[in-house]
Formats: C-alpha cells, sequence, structure tokens
C-alpha cells in the first residue's frame, strides 16, 4: 500500500514537473519572440550594412545569429545546417568575420546572409 501511495507520489511530482516545464518553455518563446523583433527591428537589413554595425552593436548581432539557428533548428529538416550553439560569441564572430570577407552576400537580407554563413561554416 505505501508502495503504491509513493509511486502515485513520483508520478504526480513528473506530471507537475513537466507541465512547469512546458510553461516556461511557452513564456521563455513570447519573450525571446518579443525580444527578437525588437533586435530584428534594429538590426540593418543588408549585410553590408550589418557587418560594420556589428563593431558597435555586437550584443544585437548575437542576438540576431542566435535567432537565426534557432529557426533553423526549429525548422527540424534534415538538410539545415544548425550551429548548436554552444558558445554564440564565438560563432557570431565567425559569421561576421566570413561575411565581411564576402562581399558577394553584402547586398543579402541579413538573415539571408547569415544562414548562408551558418550553413557554409557549419556544413550538415
Amino acid at each position: 500500500m505505501a508502495n503504491k501511495a509513493v509511486h502515485r507520489s513520483i508520478e504526480n511530482l513528473m506530471r507537475l514537473a513537466f507541465a512547469a516545464a512546458a510553461l516556461i518553455a511557452f513564456f521563455g518563446s513570447i519573450a525571446q519572440a518579443q525580444m527578437g523583433s525588437e533586435v530584428i527591428d534594429r538590426t540593418p537589413k543588408k549585410i553590408g550594412d550589418f557587418v560594420p554595425y556589428c563593431t558597435d552593436h555586437f550584443k544585437d548581432c548575437r542576438s540576431i545569429v542566435v535567432l537565426v539557428d534557432i529557426e533553423l533548428l526549429s525548422e527540424g529538416k534534415a538538410h539545415i545546417c544548425t550551429i548548436g550553439i554552444k558558445d554564440s560569441e564565438i560563432a557570431t564572430k565567425s559569421i561576421v568575420g566570413w561575411l565581411a570577407r564576402r562581399e558577394e552576400t553584402h547586398s543579402m537580407p541579413t538573415k539571408t546572409g547569415i544562414r548562408t554563413a551558418i550553413k557554409v561554416l557549419w556544413p550538415c
């Protein structure tokens, strides 16, 4: 009898933990979307303007790189490359450096250029 009560308590705790995790993920994604839209609004729309912008606004550049990586990850397609960011600072510096050296990317929209850099620097 005691084992069943303990087992039931553990099951209830697990359900509670899963519910809490779901709520955190849900509200976290809303907060991230709000923050993301603010970053997207203030960052340059073309790579040619984005690269020099990153010199004085690195935090915004890192945020947009993370957002693009999350978008790629959420697409969930096997052929989509993602950074799987562990150190977003190093990844952002690599991406901005690569974009700076590739004049052919300078007319691209910012998110497209970042996606291109991710595909080249982190091949699937």
